[in-house]
């Protein structure tokens, strides 16, 4: 193969990878993302009614039910997570497919940080 076909070669797939990155959304993103997002605000809302009414987070999910929650929602394509490392203090998050692994977690009082690979 020589030089010049290197090069073509190269700026082929340099050229390729340009015009597919653009289309593939970025973790947090597209969606999947969005419906677990929309899956997750019942529980967010109920994590924080049940601070204001006890003065700290559940130790698990299942103690929002009944009371604050008819159920624990399940996540199309992403089910939600939740831990509570410390007092005052949860984490919540979600795990997906497409593209690539995705990870979004949420903390009290902060947005939903989300990263992934491919």
């Amino acid at each position: 193969m020589g030089l010049m076909s290197v090069k073509r070669t190269t700026a082929c797939l340099v050229l390729g990878l340009a015009v597919l990155l653009p289309a593939c959304p970025r973790p947090g993103e597209g969606a999947t993302a969005t419906q677990a997002y929309l899956d997750c605000e019942p529980i967010e809302k109920a994590l924080e009614r049940h601070k204001v009414d006890h003065g700290d987070y559940p130790a698990t999910l299942k103690d929002l039910v009944p009371a604050y929650l008819g159920s624990v929602p399940t996540a199309a394509g992403a089910v939600p997570d939740y831990r509570k490392p410390a007092a005052g203090t949860y984490e919540l998050m979600f795990t997906y497919t497409g593209p690539g692994m995705n990870h979004c977690l949420k903390q009290p009082g902060l947005p939903w940080k989300c990263r992934g690979y491919y």
